[in-house]
């Protein structure tokens, strides 16, 4: 009977080589089409590519969550949520504000969570924890008659800011709307 001879030789590493070459290729391609897809994507759409960068900016007053309105917005809903990160991943989204209403809101106008505003159905309204001391981020979706904007505001350590305005790309200012 003759052993059967088993080859790690040439053959099985080029192959190797083809399948690795192969898979750098795919690879690439796939995440040049993935970034030419969005690209297109939002110049076709018209989409915002600053998202999550609302104009809005948020602090902490006696422990309350103040939101100031950076731009004119005729505002139909206002919602927002949080989210804690333990260890590596997110815990589930909760809701502490919802307000259903039509208002316009100008520009250094300033609202507070737990608070009514006028002109607005408070739907929920409930401060979330501002001194988390893990890492946390709240999202504000504005909604107007025709356009919907999202702040997404990752904590400090700390918590949100009492000493100035927390901005959505993470700079604390000592005015709500800075201009540049």
């Amino acid at each position: 009977m003759a052993a059967k001879m088993c080859s790690n030789g040439p053959p099985a590493r080029s192959r190797f080589r083809v399948t690795r070459r192969w898979m750098v290729l795919l690879k690439s391609r796939s995440a040049l089409y993935g970034v030419l897809f969005l690209a297109a994507t939002g110049s076709l759409t018209g989409c915002d590519t600053n998202l999550g960068q609302g104009p809005t900016a948020v602090r902490n007053v006696d422990g309350n969550l103040q939101i100031a309105m950076c731009e004119s917005v005729e505002v139909s809903r206002i919602s927002a949520s949080y989210r804690e990160k333990r260890f590596i991943a997110y815990l589930p989204r909760v809701e502490f504000l919802d307000l259903v209403g039509r208002k316009t809101l100008e520009p250094g106008q300033l609202l507070e969570v737990g608070r009514a505003v006028e002109g607005f159905d408070a739907k929920l309204s409930e401060n979330p924890a501002l001194d988390i001391e893990g890492d946390m981020e709240i999202l504000l979706w504005v909604a107007g008659s025709d356009d919907v904007s999202t702040s997404a505001f990752l904590m400090p350590s700390g918590g949100v800011p009492v000493d100035g305005w927390l901005q959505p790309d993470g700079d604390v200012t000592d005015e709500p709307c800075p201009t540049e």
